[in-house]
């Protein structure tokens, strides 16, 4: 198995936990070589939290539902290296969870630095660099030893690696080999089918300058990878050529400042065209506010829309969130012929939503219905709220108008400072303005809607995340995300928020915490299908009346 154990784990912990440097071209954005799958660099919540403009995190962080969510997150994840090899391992083996998970607290305070290199479908190499002190050190050491010891026939041996004292391990089902080195301030663990390049170079590096990687200038979190080379964990990607990708974080004025450079490998071949909405709909008071154009190229490949036979393809959509009710939702693409296309929607959007595939799924509630006399599509019979697709004119221009529950009345247009955030920008792709804490309160609704409509289970309230969402939502205010065309190969996404996420993506991360196959992510199981009792059938023979009481 070409992702072992460590590999798989450790580069998941780097993944949520840290992030790398790497030299910068001359137009300042970076350029993985071919073989990187991640390097990252993350400078620790113990230095995260002296900066003073992080005083929200740190807040935030010390929160008593924060300390519970996360140590039952870590507990859950120390289970991820076992699940990773169960299949190579002695049956008789444990997962060793106990031995992974106070390594896991190290990795969110400590400073480290993560690479992870190898070719497409060849061997892969992994090296991670924690400053710890001695203490810690010690517990990596012993902890790691005794992993490899329960999981290997050959015990871990004493090695000279670059001049320093350490040990290596051989690794199950394969030459690939486990090395551990103390370096000065350093705990250097390295994996791969050797010779371990990446781990030498780091000890290389500590033993010249004292570090693995330059000092952090200006984030507290950087980090970069070829999104390509992780199509086999994406597979609902596998349509798209993904780009490379940076990632930076850091901290001003208790706001994190997120920055996502995406680049192509050939011109992205995005074009502006002039932003349609219907803002005669759009009114206060707001919560969310959402625009976005160029997405054709994003739903062409997929099957489930192709079933839509949508024409022409929406290149625009619009979202927008009323505050009141959690159902008051509402999205809008510009489009032609809306009558006809709607009428045609009914068949394949029942047949997607209403279709059984065995034991492990079921009908969705309700019906799907085209009305004539609105020619609207209706999806009836749901608690709580009227699905819609409706026709909207303004002018010459044509609207299909989704809806979850009736449009009430706005007095009160929205503020053309909102509009103006979005009309005439020609380097726009997207736009995203949002109340935190009131979209927290809606996302929290609506999947709990979604459970009771696809029959399954209802996550309880008492769950740690969902004490956590509830507890965070009050220190979080507005977040703002824009992602502009900066050249013909690239993207750049920069938002502005308290917490770095927004509220669908803070409910959508707790719930797969949560998930019941985490770190994989599965759903709530079904509920049991309802058994009628059985048909009762009077006995035969004459009819026998009862007295008259």
């Amino acid at each position: 198995m070409k992702r072992n154990l460590i590999v798989a784990a450790l580069a998941g912990f780097g993944l949520l936990l840290g992030c790398g440097k790497n030299p910068t071209t001359a137009s300042g954005t970076k350029t993985p070589g071919g073989d990187l799958l991640l390097r990252s660099h993350f400078i620790g919540t113990a230095g995260l939290f002296t900066d003073t403009n992080a005083a929200k995190l740190k807040e935030i962080w010390a929160l008593p539902s924060s300390s519970a969510f996360r140590d039952q997150t870590l507990t859950k994840l120390a289970r991820a290296p076992f699940l990773t090899v169960s299949n190579q391992l002695p049956k008789a083996a444990s997962d060793q969870a106990a031995l992974f998970r106070p390594l896991l607290d190290d990795l969110l305070v400590a400073e480290s630095f993560t690479e992870w290199r190898g070719p497409a479908g060849g061997p892969t190499e992994f090296a991670l660099a924690i400053r710890l002190g001695d203490e810690r050190a010690q517990v990596w050491q012993t902890n790691l030893w005794q992993v490899m010891q329960g999981w290997n026939p050959a015990p871990p041996v004493s090695a000279k690696i670059e001049k320093l004292d350490g040990w290596e391990a051989k690794i199950v089902a394969g030459p690939n080999q486990f090395s551990f080195v103390r370096a000065g301030q350093w705990v250097v663990v390295g994996l791969g089918q050797g010779p371990l390049t990446l781990r030498s170079n780091l000890l290389q590096k500590i033993q010249s300058g004292g570090r693995p990687v330059a000092v952090a200038q200006n984030y507290w979190l950087d980090a970069e990878g070829d999104l390509e080379r992780w199509k086999p964990w994406l597979p609902a990607l596998a349509p798209y050529q993904l780009p490379a990708a940076h990632l930076t974080l850091s901290n001003k004025a208790d706001y994190v400042r997120t920055t996502l450079k995406l680049a192509t490998k050939t011109p992205h071949g995005w074009k502006y065209e002039p932003w349609l909405m219907p803002t005669n709909l759009i009114g206060d008071p707001l919560v969310g506010f959402t625009a976005a154009q160029g997405i054709a190229p994003l739903l062409k490949p997929l099957a489930s829309f192709q079933k839509l036979e949508m024409n022409p393809v929406p290149n625009q959509f619009t979202v927008w969130s009323q505050s009141g009710l959690p159902f008051l939702q509402y999205a809008s693409v510009p489009s032609q012929k809306v009558p006809e296309q709607l009428k045609r929607l009914v068949k394949p959007l029942s047949a997607e939503l209403f279709a059984t595939n065995g034991a492990s799924t079921r009908r969705a509630l309700g019906s799907i219905d085209f009305e004539p006399s609105r020619s609207r599509v209706v999806w009836k019979g749901l608690p709580y709220i009227v699905p819609a697709l409706q026709p909207l004119k303004i002018g010459s221009q044509e609207f299909i108008v989704g809806e979850l529950f009736p449009a009430t009345f706005r007095s009160n247009s929205a503020p053309p400072e909102l509009f103006g955030q979005v009309v005439g920008r020609t380097n726009l792709a997207y736009y995203d303005w949002e109340i935190t804490q009131e979209q927290i309160t809606r996302w929290r609704a609506l999947h709990q809607l979604g459970e009771i409509i696809s029959g399954r289970h209802i996550s309880s309230t008492n769950l740690a995340s969902q004490k956590w969402v509830r507890t965070v939502a009050p220190f979080l205010g507005n977040a703002a995300t824009e992602v502009t065309v900066t050249s013909p190969t690239e993207f750049t996404l920069v938002r502005k928020s308290h917490l770095g996420l927004t509220g669908f993506e803070l409910i959508a991360l707790s719930r797969w915490f949560e998930s019941v196959e985490f770190p994989n992510y599965g759903y709530y199981p079904l509920q049991p299908r309802r058994t009628l009792p059985p048909k009762r059938v009077p006995p035969s023979g004459p009819a026998v009346v009862p007295p008259n009481k």
